[in-house]
């Protein structure tokens, strides 16, 4: 238990707060994991004199907690690696997830499109064409969004990140309230695309 006699000797030198989670083996060898939570009083000359705490039993809470940290790990490793390029968009028109196939297809890291419009900026430098895109977007969001129908894909081209000129199909999913798990599910069945040379891309709308 060094961990938890290393907090508490922390706690008693510096007087701050005791509140650590850790794995015990009780007298069954079942393994639980507790959260420990105490106050110290001190006397006049600093010294400690009483210490109250509590100790609780939060096994089944940590265990989803970990279940469900490694399903969203794995599920996040399929999206980043799926065959289609991915970009999950949230309510307020934020890029949270772009995928390596989307990197690959348009050369923008992350930290190049943080927003829907880096996007039109980016991807559409010009004027006509950055009102012919947000124009079908608008579209999509009025006809599709509220009932989250399907969407049918939309041919375009776009300006990459070193300048060149791409071809792509773009689709729109809207699914409600993100998470990797969701984004997966929808795309990581999806095929690198018809024949008809145009790369294929999908776009996620959180409404």
């Amino acid at each position: 238990m060094e961990l938890v006699d290393t907090a508490f000797s922390k706690h008693i030198e510096y007087r701050s707060d005791f509140n650590i989670i850790f794995r015990i083996i009780t007298a069954k060898k079942t393994l639980k994991y507790v959260h420990e939570k105490c106050r110290t009083e001190f006397d006049a000359q600093g010294r400690p004199v009483r210490t109250i705490g509590i100790v609780m039993d939060i096994t089944k809470q940590r265990l989803a907690e970990l279940a469900l940290k490694e399903e969203q790990q794995n599920y996040q490793s399929l999206i980043q690696y799926a065959p289609v390029g991915m970009v999950a968009i949230s309510e307020d028109e934020h890029v949270f997830l772009g995928n390596k196939k989307f990197q690959q297809l348009t050369g923008y890291k992350p930290y190049d499109i943080d927003s829907l419009q880096d996007w039109w900026e980016k991807a559409y430098p010009s004027v006509e064409s950055k009102k012919s895109a947000q124009k079908n977007w608008e579209i999509i969001l009025s006809n599709n969004g509220k009932r989250k129908s399907p969407v049918p894909n939309i041919e375009s081209v776009i300006v990459c990140k070193d300048g060149s000129l791409k071809n792509v199909e773009i689709g729109y999913v809207f699914t409600g309230k993100v998470s990797p798990d969701d984004v997966c599910r929808h795309y990581t069945t999806e095929n690198s695309g018809r024949n008809t040379g145009y790369q294929r891309s999908q776009v996620q709308k959180n409404c």
